[in-house]
């Protein structure tokens, strides 16, 4: 799970660092720019978004959707890279728990201060979510129950699972306790970290290192 925070980030250089061009005019709200994002990316709410000219209702559609794709491929790669495959169903499912979950994510956009360089320093409160933290527990308490009963199933005689049936249950469970998790959200105390809005030959960009710590904080995954 510690790869979905690669999801936004990417996602938003490569489709909005051409459409910010410094120096046309209005005063650019980098604070404003930044909650945008954001909410559009989180929330599924366009309406600053637009309003801001940052792209089309469409462009915004697209963000999150491939940000919620992004995060549920990843949960669904092993270490060597490999895509398990599961039902059309079930993507449904884990698409509707990563919308639940990132709905709930808590963030209040502050200040924003311009450098001597034309950029600009945004002040992000968050509070740290408990969802995967708390999820993954609770799956490897069931994990290990799990692989019990199978134990004793099979020195009954029984037929062991299929691999397919069995990467479907883990699969199932994972989404299940996520759920569970997100029902029941805890937050941490509030924490500020700071995102830099850079310039660079006149177009302003969300520094992507930056929007990654911040979705690491958002979700409470870690490396």
């Amino acid at each position: 799970m510690k790869r979905i925070s690669k999801k936004i980030a990417v996602l938003l250089i490569l489709v909005l660092s051409t459409g910010l061009i410094g120096g046309c005019g209005k005063q650019f709200d980098a604070a404003a720019y930044v909650k945008a994002l954001l909410d559009n990316s989180y929330k599924n709410d366009s309406t600053a978004f637009v309003e801001q000219k940052l792209g089309t209702a469409e462009d915004a559609a697209e963000i999150y959707n491939q940000g919620l794709e992004h995060a549920i491929s990843d949960i669904l790669i092993d270490e060597e890279n490999e895509s398990f495959s599961v039902s059309e169903d079930l993507l449904k499912e884990y698409r509707n728990t990563f919308e639940t979950v990132f709905s709930k994510v808590s963030y209040t956009v502050g200040e924003a201060e311009k450098q001597e360089d034309g950029s600009y320093v945004v002040t992000v409160s968050y509070e740290t979510m408990d969802v995967f933290s708390n999820a993954m527990e609770d799956y490897d308490v069931k994990v290990a129950e799990w692989t019990e009963q199978l134990s004793a199933d099979a020195i009954a005689g029984e037929a062991f699972p299929e691999e397919e049936e069995l990467y479907n249950t883990l699969f199932v469970m994972l989404k299940d306790c996520i759920n569970d998790a997100a029902a029941n959200v805890g937050y941490s105390e509030p924490q500020e970290m700071t995102v830099r809005v850079e310039l660079s030959d006149g177009v302003y960009a969300p520094n992507q290192s930056d929007i990654e710590a911040l979705e690491y904080h958002l979700l409470g995954l870690y490396k």
